[in-house]
């Protein structure tokens, strides 16, 4: 068995969104640069998207950082690992599998799920709700335009 190169960077990457699809969202990266210790922490925020646009966006801006080289990416997702290692096509979101395509020129992916099991919350933490509001009520509190709020809620009725 082949020993895998030393990676030059160690990136742990996640996206969500409140409400899938056309919620407010967000990415999470952290970037370990091997060799100096170096830790780098970008995160975002987003009007309207969707779970997978945010996991995606997170592995781009990981990679428009770290430029080239041998990187071992941690990912919960099993979209994003899927489609990088091959087995599933890039059937949608182009535009971001076109941007990662061009971000990763220089870059050797050691791919790795974060994926651990399912740890079971104590009582005292619960599970956000969604809450039906009027839109414009919930255009201010996700910070989001009215019109993405009137789809969302449309799609929560």
């Amino acid at each position: 068995m082949l020993k895998q190169p030393e990676a030059d960077y160690i990136v742990y990457t996640d996206g969500g969104c409140a409400v899938n699809p056309a919620g407010p969202g967000g990415i999470g990266v952290v970037i370990i640069d091997t060799d100096t210790g170096e830790i780098t922490e970008i995160s975002k925020g987003y009007n309207c998207t969707t779970n997978n646009r945010m996991e995606i966006l997170a592995v781009i801006t990981a990679m428009e950082f770290v430029k080239k080289g041998i990187v071992s990416l941690y990912s919960d997702s099993e979209y994003v690992l899927n489609t990088l290692s091959g087995k599933f096509q890039k059937k949608k979101n182009h535009d971001l599998w076109e941007r990662l395509d061009e971000a990763s020129k220089e870059i050797h992916f050691q791919l790795e799920s974060s994926i651990q099991k399912k740890i079971e919350l104590p009582e005292k933490y619960e599970l956000e709700q969604i809450h039906i509001m009027p839109t414009k009520e919930y255009a201010e509190k996700y910070h989001t335009s009215e019109s993405c709020a009137k789809k969302i809620c449309e799609f929560n009725k």
